[in-house]
């Protein structure tokens, strides 16, 4: 029976709900299928071990020995040309020939070019024995010339030279992540035409900018993500950036460059001071859409004694009553207060529209809050409900300042009927969901009566029990992450039975049991690295 034609659409639609060993067997469907499927199974080429690497060298081998005929067939018609013109003008003198490598530029050297497919490299995952070299880099680069997004986070051994040839290779690269490649400076980025850049990452490269400013390239960027180390003389140079990610700045480098753009869509500020004047400049941001503060302090006072701590004593009135007169809550997409602590946070929600897809909620949150988040946002694809007495297990900061601290200033206050009903209103659109609430029977008791078949990220901040654990493979049969706190009263043979068993959690890709970070297992100790990379903030799909 012949199989029915079907679109490029429904054929990524169907896929997309296969593990990919399924999806692998569709490969020999017919040539359409085989023509979609491998467009996305080798979109993105990400390295997870020193194997692969290796796998990876061999696979580009037949490549290499191309290279090398090519480049000795060009020699020898260099070699022959350049005795012809030696002999005809009677010169002794040699000269020195540069042998480019030529070829047709078909990536992988298969009777199936894979090459082409190739969008994403993908070098950032961190294993044993990595070992990414310029030349490694480059060769990856001649065989997919059309990649769009180059990753080489903590690529230590990589230099401006490599990168810079790269760029001179790979004339689509628009999204450059260079968190951690310590080697690399701005003048890697002197091949990259104008306008051709959109996302630049630069966090953990101090002094990026220090010998060389691309006015080209920093006029033309959308996105930039960067630590304490940005300049004015830089932040001059920007002007169209939409998005912006900035980890420990100076609030007056910040200010300075919300300033410089005024069309900001994306505010992300992590361990960040907010004094007046830069908290005036968000606020004043027309375009924002997403506004996420993680671990941020409002300062409104010159004296250091006695600033206020956000999610030590419940946040500053000032501070607080500028967020609230914020005039776009009801067309933001994501709002984000991590381990913060905000006061009119209810009122700050009823603002808020069905436009809104992420919330991760401050530390002052009640049943009256999710009620009313349940009421006027309806459509949330990511929530976050953390309480501060857990936070210690995650590795988050619990220092505190010189003034006093309630005692219960950081709990979470939200009953069983309550988070029930707040995790069926959004059964249908839930996909990241990550709770941290005692007792932890209540969430327990919420989760095992709310199946989802959408869930894709589960993180759950305390201990498990062994029938929620019996049954997480049931519930929510499309989990691709999963971190969960605490299995203390569960054996390491039960855990592997219902979590790693065959025709359990199929589409698993990365996973963490806090308190079994010594396993030997070793299908784990793949997932927890994955989880590992998941949790620095970089997908790893």
């Amino acid at each position: 029976m012949p199989i029915p034609a079907l679109p490029t659409e429904v054929i990524i639609l169907i896929i997309s709900y296969l593990p990919r060993p399924h999806i692998v067997r569709l490969l020999t469907v017919n040539r359409h299928w085989y023509n979609v499927i491998s467009a996305q199974l080798y979109r993105t080429l990400c390295i997870r071990s020193l194997r692969e690497q290796y796998e990876y060298r061999n696979l580009f081998n037949e490549t290499r020995r191309g290279r090398k005929r090519r480049q000795q067939q060009q020699k020898s018609s260099n070699d022959q040309q350049q005795q012809q013109q030696s002999t005809d003008s009677n010169l002794d003198n040699k000269f020195e020939i540069g042998y480019p490598i030529t070829g047709n530029g078909n990536g992988f050297y298969s009777s199936e070019n894979y090459g082409q497919y190739v969008r994403v490299l993908d070098l950032s995952v961190p294993y044993n024995g990595k070992d990414i070299t310029d030349s490694f880099l480059y060769d990856l680069a001649l065989d997919c010339p059309n990649i769009e997004t180059l990753n080489l986070y903590n690529c230590h051994k990589i230099t401006t030279g490599a990168v810079k040839r790269v760029l001179a290779k790979c004339k689509r690269i628009r999204f450059f992540y260079l968190s951690m490649a310590t080697s690399l400076d701005a003048r890697c980025l002197q091949e990259a035409i104008p306008g051709q850049l959109h996302t630049l990452n630069i966090f953990g490269v101090p002094r990026f900018f220090f010998r060389h400013r691309p006015k080209a390239v920093l006029a033309s960027l959308k996105t930039l993500k960067a630590g304490q180390w940005l300049d004015r003389q830089t932040i001059d140079l920007t002007g169209r950036l939409e998005h912006i990610s900035l980890e420990g700045m100076h609030p007056e480098h910040i200010s300075h460059l919300m300033q410089c753009n005024k069309n900001l869509r994306t505010i992300r500020l992590v361990r960040c001071q907010i004094h007046p004047i830069l908290l005036g400049h968000l606020t004043n941001q027309k375009q924002l859409t997403t506004l996420e503060l993680h671990r941020c302090k409002f300062i409104f006072n010159n004296n250091d004694d006695v600033q206020c701590d956000d999610y030590a004593d419940g946040g500053s009135v000032e501070g607080d009553n500028m967020l609230l007169h914020f005039s776009r809550y009801h067309l933001m997409q994501r709002l984000e207060f991590k381990y913060m602590h905000i006061p009119s946070i209810q009122r700050i929600v009823e603002k808020c529209s069905d436009r809104l897809v992420s919330f991760i909620g401050p530390y002052n949150l009640s049943d009256a809050i999710l009620d009313t988040l349940s009421t006027y946002c309806c459509r949330l694809e990511r929530l976050s409900l953390v309480t501060r007495s857990n936070d210690t297990s995650s590795g988050a900061s619990t220092s505190t300042s010189n003034t006093s601290i309630k005692n219960n200033s950081g709990r979470v206050h939200i009953s069983l009927e309550s988070l029930k009903r707040t995790l069926h209103t959004y059964t249908s659109s839930l996909a990241h969901l990550e709770l941290s609430i005692q007792p932890a029977t209540i969430v327990e008791q919420a989760l095992l009566q709310w199946p989802n078949p959408n869930l894709q990220i589960l993180i759950l901040r305390l201990r498990v029990s062994i029938s929620l654990l019996q049954s997480l493979a049931t519930l929510y049969p499309a989990l691709r992450v999963l971190y969960i706190a605490s299995t203390e009263s569960i054996s390491e043979d039960e855990v592997d039975q219902y979590l790693l068993g065959q025709g359990k959690l199929e589409h698993l890709e990365a996973l963490m049991l806090y308190d079994r970070r010594d396993s030997t297992n070793q299908e784990y100790l793949t997932l927890k690295n994955h989880y590992d990379y998941w949790s620095l903030g970089k997908e790893i799909w």
